[in-house]
């Protein structure tokens, strides 16, 4: 049997993170060989229910062992605030998500899942930098909410003129307020499976598992002053980031991102979902939720264009009633009917561009 190490003590670099303590194994842990407790004292945080419920997603994740790293970390520009409410019910300018609330009196303690990192792209190959993120986390999603206990991994694309495509991978952690925290020594590609679990030790106390292929980190951390959990959320997302000067990014176009292996197993009728709203129309929605899985996707390009032709068919219509309705009014009127023309018309360019921008044909 493998002789657990002691979680080491921070360090100075890692202190400047909030870091209180981590664990790290060089060999491979065999993690379908040894009890959940004994995974445990190696850092490796697997919920017993796993061994119970989901063996074969276990067994397909961690067949070649876990190597546990000391976390080498980094300071970013970018943050993942909790969820913001877009104009209609259900919808959000910043998350696609599923998510629950406690039953009354209780307080979530923890949340994790798993997932494969998406294959992103430009949306209609339109050049410009485009930045989204998967990950699972711990209050947000309540109105009002001002913390985030979170952790995930980031899919961003760089769309340069002549074709030339840069797809960015990274995983983070966050508690917000606090900026995001780059994990630089656990990569990530496209396709790989990733696990994550958050548990709450206190308030103020937060224990990261975070798995990608056969390499992870376990640490714990503090809360940034003054900020503590409620643990009245838990939540599966895809955001598009806010980033320090440049305000909420643009979404890539990403591939079905589908949470197994859930901390809580919802159905249609216990979870509450949110679609995500850009240029006020949704470019992302939640299709599937079972009690084994729940998938958020982007939406179809010929869906977005064919919403954007029906917009624009309408502004059409709209612009050729007051044409008519400038030919018939009396000369007195007519001038203040062509203002509203020109301010139709000035609509319907904006919605031609976003046409364009989308490369819709």
């Amino acid at each position: 049997m493998t002789e657990p190490d002691p979680a080491h003590p921070t360090t100075d670099d890692l202190a400047e993170f909030n870091v209180v303590h981590y664990f790290e194994h060089a060999e491979p842990i065999d993690v379908l060989g040894l009890a959940q407790e004994e995974l445990a004292e190696l850092g490796v945080q697997l919920p017993q229910a796993l061994f119970d419920e989901d063996q074969d997603v276990l067994e397909r994740v961690f067949s070649g062992g876990l190597v546990l790293l000391r976390p080498q970390l980094r300071h970013r520009l970018r943050r993942y605030p909790p969820v913001q409410v877009a104009h209609a019910a259900g919808t959000s300018s910043n998350w696609v998500a599923a998510w629950v609330p406690p039953p009354s009196g209780v307080t979530f303690k923890e949340v994790y899942g798993f997932w494969n990192a998406p294959r992103v792209g430009a949306p209609g190959g339109v050049e410009g930098q485009y930045w989204s993120s998967s990950w699972v986390g711990l209050d947000g999603a309540t109105e009002g909410s001002t913390d985030v206990l979170q952790a995930g991994v980031d899919h961003d694309v760089s769309a340069q003129p002549g074709g030339l495509t840069y797809l960015v991978y990274a995983a983070w952690y966050e508690w917000f307020p606090e900026f995001s925290v780059e994990i630089t020594n656990l990569p990530v590609r496209p396709g790989d499976e990733v696990f994550v679990r958050l548990s709450a030790q206190s308030e103020t106390e937060g224990q990261l598992f975070i798995t990608c292929a056969n390499k992870g980190v376990s640490f714990t951390i503090t809360a940034p002053e003054g900020t503590t959990l409620k643990g009245d959320s838990a939540e599966w997302v895809v955001e598009r980031p806010s980033v320090l000067g440049a305000g909420l990014a643009k979404l890539p176009t990403f591939s079905p991102v589908t949470f197994t292996g859930m901390s809580h197993k919802l159905t249609a009728a216990s979870a509450n979902t949110l679609a995500m709203v850009q240029n006020n129309r949704v470019v992302a929605n939640v299709v599937a939720i079972d009690p084994r899985a729940v998938t958020l996707a982007h939406e179809p390009a010929d869906s977005v264009c064919l919403n954007i032709d029906r917009r624009i068919a309408a502004q059409q219509g709209v612009i050729a009633a007051l044409h008519e309705k400038r030919r018939t009014a009396p000369p007195q009127e007519k001038s203040e009917i062509l203002g509203q023309i020109r301010e139709e018309e000035q609509k319907l360019k904006e919605l031609e561009a976003e046409k364009a921008a989308e490369g819709c044909p």
